[in-house]
Order: C-alpha cells, then structure tokens, then sequence
C-alpha cells in the first residue's frame, strides 16, 4: 500500500498583475463566501476592445456594450518549487455556456503560461474535461503543470464575453492557486521499490519450482 503525503499544505494564490517584467500587483480582492476566501474582483469587457486587466480601467471597471473583446489577466504565483503541480481556478459565476447564463450572453476563457504557451483550447462550455462545477455558483478550472523550474510562475487567463444584445456586465470573482501534487514520502518509495524487488525474486522462485 501507497501512503502518500502532500508536498505542501497550502496552496500558492497567485496575484494579478500588470505584466511580467515589472510586476506589480493590480486590481482588487473581496472575500467570497461562495469561494472560501479572498477573491480577484474582474470585469470582462463589453466594449469590444482587448486589454490587459489592471492598466487604466480594464477589468476593474463595469463597462457597456455587446462583448467581443478579450481580457487578459496576468497572475503571478511566488515561490514556486520544483515540484509535480497543478493549477486551481476556482470561479464564482463564470458564464460558460450552460452554465448560470442570461438568454444570449456567453463567456469563454483560454489559458497560456508565462512564455505565451498555450495551456488550454479555448474553453466555451461547461462540459469541457477541464471544468467542473455545480452549473450555477462554481466552476473550476483544473490543469496540470507538470514539473515546475522555475521560483516564480506566470499565468495568463483570457476572458471573452458576448451579448446578444448591448449590456452592462456585473463582476465576477476567481481564486487561482498552485497545488502541490501529493507524492509518496522517500521513505515509502524506497520500501515500494524494496518490495518490487522482492515480487521480482519471488516470481524467479516460482519459474524455478516449475
């Protein structure tokens, strides 16, 4: 049997930020019963214009329009170990299709890492692999990160909304964290492969009788 331990407790929030040369942390937080802690507060515009969430206005503000620009919002994840780890966004009311949505308005959402590596399809459903949530108040966004070399860690999230009609959005709220993946202790690995070993021997023994 396999006892594994988690490598960390707690996970690592990551903050927005305006980009990645100079960070510094942008927008704001509220806390989020529905979420468990303090939220990213975010607006994804209607204007119809792309921009970077936290420069002037972009993402902090309510805005009026049918959708069709894209929000990027640029998180930043320190430290980071070199560890197996996976990415948690946990969203209040993200309006994928079928989920919570008002007749007409959908929201899509794509993720990439710092380097501008493309780390999800574009998501636009409720029912991608990669989502799970109850339809109506959470959703959550589970990717896996592999090892990670680096002591800081950059996402980018980008956020599209459409209307059928011109409207007002209302905020939304996220909580981005990076888990440790659980591993099994040193310990265990060296009994696991001690007791591989042994399998192996015992199966020698047994071509041996026959």
């Amino acid at each position: 049997m396999c006892i594994a331990s988690t490598a960390s407790a707690l996970p690592i929030i990551g903050v927005t930020v305006d980009d990645f040369t100079t960070p510094g942390s942008v927008g704001s937080t509220e806390y989020r019963s529905a979420l468990g802690g303090d939220a990213i507060v975010y607006y994804i515009p209607l204007a119809g214009s792309d921009c970077t969430y936290g420069i002037g206005t972009c993402g902090t503000e309510s805005d009026y329009g049918d959708g069709g620009g894209i929000l990027s919002m640029n998180l930043m994840f320190t430290p980071v170990d070199m560890v197996s780890s996976s990415l948690s966004v946990l969203f209040e009311d993200l309006d994928l299709k079928d989920a919570n949505d008002p007749w007409g308005f959908f929201e899509s959402i794509q993720v990439f890492d710092g380097a501008g590596t493309q780390l999800t399809p574009l998501i636009t459903d409720i029912s991608s692999s990669l989502v799970t949530g109850d339809r109506n108040t959470q959703q959550l966004l589970s990717l896996d990160l592999g090892i990670l070399t680096s002591d800081t860690y950059f996402a980018t999230l980008n956020f599209k909304a459409e209307y059928y009609r011109n409207g007002r959005n209302t905020p939304e709220y996220l909580i981005a964290s990076i888990d440790k993946t659980t591993v099994p202790e040193p310990s265990i690995l060296a009994l696991l492969s001690f007791g591989l070993i042994g399998i192996g021997v015992a199966r020698r023994q047994n071509r041996k009788r026959w």
